[in-house]
Formats: structure tokens, C-alpha cells, sequence
């Protein structure tokens, strides 16, 4: 992995309060006087855009995945300066593809070059094998893990990807009472 911004991956096993994590992080690390961007790659369930209460959105992820358009026309400002996201507009239509393509590592180069963490909303990693063509792309991976909600499975599931892929770096972010 290049020198530059760290990418941070925020995954579950489906979406238990994922997109909530990975928006106060962004917003802690922002806090902290850093420059964040946050990318959606959750082609099958994107909520985020909606969450920012993002407007004025014409081109997305997917678009740019394509080659329909250059990282300019998909990097947007949040409300607060230094604080930028990658949305998704709605479900893609060849999500497994999307993940394969040359452009989606060209873009996580040019973050690092610009950026002090990227961070990664991911597929869930029990159910759709996307998370494991993304993960490559990360530096931390953290996952959310739900009192009551995460199924052990999904944890055995985790388990064997981390053996399999030869995984690094990863964290688990318990969630308690909501």
C-alpha cells in the first residue's frame, strides 16, 4: 500500500448501525483536523447519501467506476470543510464488477496522495464476496459487531475470510445498547 492517507475500512455482517459508525468516525477524525473523504462502496445498499443530506448529487461512484466521468465530478464537500464523500445514488446494477475495475484502485491511490484517512463503507462481509476484492484496498479494518444482532455465524464467517485472505489489521467496534 502507497505512502500517503491511511484507508480505513468500517464493515458488518449486514448493516448493524455501520453507516452510523463510519459517520462519526469520519467525524472524529475531522475534529481532529484532519482531511477525510468517505466512500461509499456499498453498491447494494447505499443509505449514506441520504444520511449526509446530500443534494445537488449528479454523478456517483458508479458512474465514475464506468468511465463515465473523472474523480472531480464525483468528490463532494460535506457541510464541514475538509470533510469530503464519494457517494452512491442508487443500487448498481453489476456491483461485482464494479469492485474489479482498474479505476477503483487509481482512485484509492489519488485519495492517499490528498487525503489523511479515507474511509470505506463496505458490502457486508457475511453475505456478498464484493468485501473481499474491497478489503485489499484497506489499511484498518474495523467491524461492527451488534449485541443481540451479529450472529455467531457471521463471526466464523469473518474468521475464515481473515485466515483465508491473509488479513491484517482488524478491530471490532461493539455495540452494546443502541
Amino acid at each position: 500500500r502507497g505512502a500517503g492517507g491511511k484507508v480505513i475500512l468500517i464493515g458488518a455482517s449486514s448493516n448493524e448501525h455501520k453507516d452510523r459508525v463510519l459517520i462519526n468516525s469520519a467525524t472524529i477524525f475531522h475534529k481532529a483536523m484532519s482531511r477525510v473523504v468517505v466512500v461509499d462502496l456499498d453498491f447494494r445498499d447505499p443509505k449514506l447519501y441520504k444520511m449526509l443530506r446530500m443534494e445537488g448529487v449528479y454523478r456517483d461512484i458508479v458512474d465514475y467506476l464506468n468511465g463515465d466521468c473523472k474523480i472531480e465530478d464525483i468528490l463532494y464537500s460535506t457541510r464541514y470543510e475538509g470533510l469530503d464523500f464519494i457517494p452512491i445514488k442508487q443500487i448498481a446494477d453489476n456491483p461485482s464488477e464494479l469492485v474489479l475495475y482498474d479505476r477503483l484502485s487509481k482512485l484509492f491511490n489519488i485519495l492517499r496522495g490528498s487525503y489523511d484517512y479515507i474511509m470505506i463503507n463496505s458490502t457486508p462481509f457475511d453475505i456478498i464476496k464484493d468485501f473481499r476484492y474491497i478489503i485489499k484496498y484497506s489499511d484498518i479494518n474495523l467491524f461492527v459487531v451488534e449485541k443481540f444482532m451479529t450472529r455467531k455465524s457471521s463471526i466464523v464467517e469473518l474468521k475464515s475470510i481473515v485466515e483465508e485472505d491473509k488479513i491484517n489489521n482488524i478491530g471490532f467496534i461493539y455495540i452494546d445498547d443502541v
